[in-house]
């Protein structure tokens, strides 16, 4: 009998030590703390400082994996969608806190059926997650590439874990100074293929956003293993897709996570950028400055829960069992969904020293409800080991959530050489979705106005290309719901428009395909259907007296009550003797005005006050609204009435002139 010789694994443990299991585990108990010191510095001696207003918008945030067991702030502070903390007669030296007991899960939303794509309808309400921003904006080249990773795909999951990927696996993770010290514009990263999470989460929603797809950046704290960072626990960006019917949804390219974040993920912020602050400061006072050190986060962790368990079936096999020196081969895991939920997996495959590996040896996959799934590796034995002993390979397989399997095969020199052309075309069978023609051809379309109100028109136009050297015939064109079959000739741009008119308000992803049985070519455009920009005027806070010497404040919000945003609004606060105007181009979001008034500049009696709001739509169509309110001066003393008087007299001699 001849010798065998078994060749031990080289590979890292997969018992790794308590620490580096964290984002394994089911559940963890953290205690994080936010903390931060506000100093106020006189510039001159004669200062003063009234108050001190700080606005904190990043702290734990309840979610369906994130329940907060207590929470509670030093100084006491008036919790909204920010924590408002506010200091009267502040110190030269002020602190603020927020600790709070966190339970955490690493579980899945349950999705449990197909979403389609595109989103045909989408509610208004989502229509701002899908608008470009400063850092995650949206270029063509974006788009373009979007595009091309949804061609053929018509499941919602699919496609947004597909983004995900791609963002993970083509832009390089670096923590070089151009990326650490801001964040950089998605149209950047597309260009330079370099970032860190910020830049890998940025541009993955960025490709959402222009496939019609609601995502919102969401910032917050993690756990890393990395050897990169001193401190294992800092802050970290990752995004959540919205999906109808069913709600947000997590995913973390530069974890890869898709569909679900692991328990040591605190989330702090819901954002529609990657570039808002964290926190804001006011204060009221003279000759001083404010100076505030950056917010500083801890975690600890109080209690864990065992590790997550496995949500799939694995099973583990070569192509060849024997093989001989020399000689490639396949290995082959077959993956089973035991849920009825999607699921994504992470598969790790152990590698050893003397076989070579033509690929990643990590990969991220997605099943559908009860899918089974196989995922292979082309390998090559050496073709320089030792004659005289059969060798046995051992292998094995991971997920992320504990399953394992594993397999061998053998090797001797009298074995059958399998070339790698044998199994390159075993390979090729288990591909199903590949179309060759997808190169030759190539799918533009454009709208002339991609915002517009009900039952206005727009124009769509598709240029479809053959680059290939070959007439391409029966073609199917679609452009929406308009469909023509057609021969496309060599080099000749085949150009269709078709009118758009939406009588429905919302964001509607309009779809083009080209196809046959070799051919999958599609180009998606976003349409908002926007609802008349709508403002109100409330909140008004002002004394209904005021005394001549004595001076108090007038308050108002005017909020935004429709999706679309007001363009050219104009605010004017109106009386007799005072005039406030402000101006903004466009109107996003709520905003509060603050205006100091002084009793010396009223009229005897009662004294009218007009807010009046004008605005317009993007196509220039004029809205208004007012409110008035009355405020009396408080029983005038006769000089004080004279003064008053003189003060009229003045404003119409300042009139007449």
């Amino acid at each position: 009998m001849k010798p065998y010789l078994l060749l031990i694994l080289l590979l890292l443990p997969f018992v790794l030590a308590e620490e580096d299991q964290l984002n394994k585990l089911e559940s963890l108990s953290l205690k994080h703390t936010i903390s931060n010191t506000i100093n106020i510095e006189p510039e001159s001696s004669d200062f003063k400082v009234s108050t001190l207003e700080a606005n904190l918008t990043w702290f734990p945030r309840i979610s369906y994996r994130q329940g907060r067991k207590s929470f509670t702030t030093t100084p006491q502070a008036e919790v909204t969608d920010i924590i408002h903390f506010s200091w009267e007669s502040p110190s030269l030296k002020n602190t603020l806190k927020v600790e709070t007991i966190l339970e955490n899960t690493n579980d899945f939303v349950r999705v449990k059926k197909k979403v389609p794509f595109p989103i045909r309808n989408l509610d208004p309400e989502f229509s701002k997650y899908i608008q470009p921003q400063e850092i995650i904006d949206i270029t063509p080249e974006i788009r373009s590439q979007a595009s091309e990773i949804a061609e053929g795909k018509d499941d919602l999951y699919e496609i947004v874990f597909e983004l995900a990927k791609w963002a993970q696996d083509n832009i390089e993770y670096n923590l070089s100074t151009v990326t650490a010290e801001a964040s950089q514009k998605s149209s950047w990263v597309i260009q330079n293929k370099i970032g860190v999470c910020d830049e890998l989460t940025s541009l993955f929603i960025s490709m959402a956003r222009s496939l019609g797809i609601p995502a919102r950046f969401i910032s917050g704290i993690s756990h890393t293993n990395l050897e990169l960072f001193k401190n294992k626990w800092g802050p970290h960006g990752w995004a959540e897709v919205y999906f109808p019917n069913i709600g947000w949804i997590p995913f973390d390219p530069t974890y890869g996570q898709y569909g679900f974040i692991d328990a040591t993920h605190v989330k702090l912020k819901e954002s529609l950028d990657a570039k808002e602050p964290s926190i804001r400061y006011t204060t009221k006072g003279r000759n001083i400055k404010l100076e505030a050190d950056s917010l500083d986060f801890d975690t600890i962790v109080l209690s864990q829960g065992r590790i997550s368990p496995s949500v799939t079936d694995l099973s583990l096999n070569p192509l060849e069992k024997e093989v001989g020196f020399g000689s490639y081969n396949l290995i082959t895991v077959e993956v089973e969904n035991r849920k009825d939920y999607y699921v994504p997996v992470s598969l790790q495959l152990s590698k050893t020293s003397e076989l070579e590996f033509f690929e990643d040896l990590n990969k991220v996959i997605l099943l559908r409800p009860k899918q089974k799934k196989s995922v292979s590796w082309k390998l090559n034995v050496p073709n320089k080991l030792e004659e005289g002993y059969v060798y046995t390979f051992p292998l094995e397989i991971h997920d992320s959530r504990g399953g394992i399997a594993k397999t061998s095969f053998t090797s001797q020199k009298s074995f059958t050489v399998f070339g790698e052309s044998y199994v390159d075309q075993i390979m090729l069978t288990q591909k199903t979705d590949d179309f060759p023609l997808n190169d030759d051809v190539s799918l533009d379309c454009a709208l002339i106005d991609d915002k517009l109100y009900a039952n206005q028109e727009t124009t769509l136009t598709c240029t479809l290309l053959n680059n290939g050297k070959e007439q391409l015939k029966n073609i199917d064109f679609c452009i929406t719901e308009e469909c023509e079959t057609l021969n496309l000739k060599p080099n000749e741009p085949y150009e269709k428009t078709v009118t758009i008119k939406e009588s429905e308000e919302g964001v509607k992803t309009l779809l083009s395909t080209a196809t046959r049985n070799d051919l999958s070519k599609s180009d998606y455009v976003v349409l908002s259907v926007l609802d008349q920009p709508q403002l109100t005027i409330q909140d008004i806070i002002a004394p209904e007296t005021l005394n001549f010497r004595g001076q108090k404040e007038i308050a108002f919000t005017l909020s935004k009550i429709s999706q679309s945003n007001p363009q050219n609004v104009r605010i004017l606060l109106d009386h007799k003797n005072i005039q406030k105007d402000y101006y903004f181009p466009e109107f996003d979001r709520d905003n509060t005005f603050r205006i100091m008034l002084k009793g010396d500049v009223l009229h005897l009696k009662q004294n009218q006050f007009t807010i009046t709001a004008k605005w317009t739509d993007l196509n220039n169509k004029q809205f208004s609204t007012e409110k008035t309110f009355i405020i009396a001066l408080e029983k005038p003393t006769i000089g004080q009435r004279i003064l008053i008087h003189l003060n009229q007299l003045a404003s119409k001699i300042d009139g007449w002139i």
